[in-house]
């Protein structure tokens, strides 16, 4: 019997360092992650306020993507955007749980309760954004839910893993920054509400009409590039005019875009207030008042596809019927970095 006692007293002794061992062991998982972006904070922090971009970029999401179910809520930016996520296939490292976002103070904070699983406590992640001298600085903080004594070592042992999955999430949002990845299309939502308005003023638009193929962007580009240059040089050195005081923003006119065929037919333009003579090839447009389909975009010009296509199916399904020709008005100068270029894009509707 003597060596059942020793086994029983060895047992004894490591359960009391065991026990010793979880007083030094913290009682919730603590973890900070930062990186400084060469981005504007207005951007940064859309990345972390809309549900739908936060996982375009969250390396939890990438570890089982196609096995990976994620229901989002109707809401999906700022205070009171949800969204769930369940993978019965690889439960140890995605499971099941739900992100809230409780708090949202645009261009500094973003707070969420996450939960794992059936677990009511809430983790609690804190997103602090702040931009200085062209730099945006984000600190996030990961405050688990407090852990039985018994099981403190857990948040000892899962701390790498939290802190890798966060730290290669702001690496993957660096890398979409800097290469102004379009966000993905999923996320580029019609809603009826906001996105239904009035076109109030009419514009006139003086512009060169242009005809290129619909699969050759190179072409499309540098139809808008002459037809821009050669207008702002005309109204300038010409006529003597001032941009942004006689005449502003570019303009975008889709007379057709016809994909069988392949062929676009498109106005290239500037807005203008005064009238001036006309030269070779140069037309006036009106742009009527109207009941229009707004949508403003921020990204690279290439992305404004994406827009159109989803205006086209929330026209398709809402029985919506066009009356005019598609726009597109250009918000930025040339030099705003493509990831922040804005674009309204329109549909006149009846």
């Amino acid at each position: 019997m003597k060596w059942l006692v020793r086994i029983f007293g060895v047992m004894g002794v490591l359960f009391l360092l065991f026990l010793i061992a979880q007083i030094f062991m913290p009682s919730q998982m603590d973890v900070t992650v930062e990186r400084e972006y060469d981005h504007p904070a207005e951007q940064v922090y859309k990345a972390f306020a809309n549900t739908k971009i936060f996982n375009s970029f969250n390396a939890w999401m990438r570890i089982d993507p196609d096995n990976t179910k994620v229901t989002y809520s109707d809401k999906k930016e700022g205070k009171g955007a949800h969204y769930k996520w369940s993978n019965t296939f690889n439960v140890n490292e995605v499971g099941s749980g739900s992100l809230d976002i409780v708090e949202a103070n645009p261009n500094a904070l973003v707070k969420y309760e996450m939960r794992f699983g059936e677990d009511p406590a809430p983790g609690i992640g804190i997103i602090n954004i702040s931009e200085k001298e062209g730099k945006t600085k984000v600190s996030w903080n990961f405050l688990g839910a407090k852990t039985p004594f018994l099981f403190r070592f857990f948040n000892k042992v899962f701390y790498g893993v939290v802190f890798d999955n966060m730290n290669q999430s702001l690496e993957n949002l660096e890398e979409t920054l800097k290469n102004n990845t379009p966000m993905p299309e999923e996320i580029i939502e019609i809603n009826k509400e906001t996105a239904l308005t009035e076109f109030s003023e009419a514009k006139k638009v003086i512009a060169f009409f242009q005809e290129t193929s619909t699969d050759d962007k190179q072409e499309i580009a540098m139809a808008f590039q002459e037809s821009m240059g050669m207008l702002y040089s005309y109204l300038v050195d010409n006529q003597g005019l001032e941009a942004g005081k006689d005449f502003s923003y570019p303009v975008g006119i889709y007379e057709s875009w016809d994909e069988e065929n392949k062929i676009a037919k498109f106005y290239v333009g500037f807005i203008i207030d005064k009238d001036v003579p006309l030269g070779e090839g140069m037309e006036i447009i009106t742009i009527p008042v109207s009941k229009v389909i707004k949508k403003v975009y921020q990204g690279p010009y290439e992305g404004t596809g994406d827009v159109h296509k989803a205006i086209n199916e929330f026209i398709e399904k809402e029985k919506i019927q066009i009356i005019g020709s598609p726009f597109e008005i250009y918000k930025s100068a040339p030099s705003v970095p493509n990831s922040q270029k804005i674009t309204e894009v329109y549909y006149p509707v009846k």
